[in-house]
């Protein structure tokens, strides 16, 4: 499914079972935006954003 503009609503799932939306939000590299109906996994990320913000990954790293 796309969004309005064209782009690509996905969850990206790695072959060990890890999903790739979620490291990326982790890890400070990516920001929590969902767009209905991909909606499913939106409190996993938005925690793993939260825990990103806290230990100052990423671009949430203090002087970014």
């Amino acid at each position: 499914k796309t969004d309005r503009y064209g782009r690509v609503l996905a969850y990206v799932w790695l072959k060990d079972g890890r999903m790739l939306n979620e490291i990326l939000v982790r890890e400070g590299m990516a920001q929590v935006y969902t767009i209905p109906p991909n909606v499913k996994y939106q409190d996993v990320l938005l925690e793993a954003q939260r825990k990103a913000r806290e230990e100052g990954k990423g671009f949430w790293k203090s002087g970014f």
